[in-house]
């Protein structure tokens, strides 16, 4: 048996199946045999923030009394001149939701909106996988928890000059997002 008889049966598994089974015993091997892509670390905003029963936060739910800040968020993104917006907000006041609620209305708006998936670091290929047909912005969650934010952006900026990046933060990460963006001179 050689790989295109592995690749041949493994393709005739249902879907669910061939990608667990490659992923499991063949790790980095899934476009050889699958003819796909792993998935990166950008997750749309339905896949960051998944609707299960399980869910404590339900970032679903309608957002009350916030129309104006997620507004003049989307109109930094289709208008602003920066290239970097930052939110901030102590714990549990919602800058997650209002970023649920900025991928929806962005969508609307014909922008393409990813979300760095928790705890990930992307490589410079994983930013091939962006969307590249519409208006881009990528968001990082919890930034203040994020590592190497500088060089995710200036990735970014290489491969997209035209995009943007909101970080959504906890008040204390302020200073080391300030020192992370000063890096890039923006």
């Amino acid at each position: 048996w050689d790989q295109d008889d592995l690749s041949r049966r493994v393709r005739q598994l249902p879907r669910e199946a061939a990608i667990y089974l490659v992923d499991t015993f063949f790790p980095n091997y899934r476009e050889p045999f699958l003819g796909e892509r792993a998935p990166g670390p950008w997750l749309s905003a339905s896949d960051f923030f998944p609707d299960t029963f399980e869910t404590l936060l339900k970032h679903r739910q309608t957002l009350f009394g916030r129309d104006h800040l997620v507004e003049e968020i989307c109109t930094w993104l289709r208008e602003g001149h920066e290239q970097i917006g930052v939110l901030v907000g102590r714990a549990g006041l919602g800058k997650s939701k209002l970023l649920f609620e900025v991928a929806l209305r962005t969508a609307d708006q014909q922008v393409e909106c990813r979300f760095l998936g928790v705890g990930q670091r992307p490589t410079p290929e994983s930013f091939d996988i962006l969307p590249r047909d519409q208006p881009l912005v990528i968001v990082i969650d919890d930034a203040h928890n994020s590592e190497g934010v500088a060089e995710i952006a200036s990735q970014l900026f290489l491969q997209r000059p035209e995009a943007k990046l909101l970080l959504a933060t906890r008040p204390y990460g302020i200073t080391s997002l300030a020192v992370e963006t000063w890096r890039l001179g923006r």
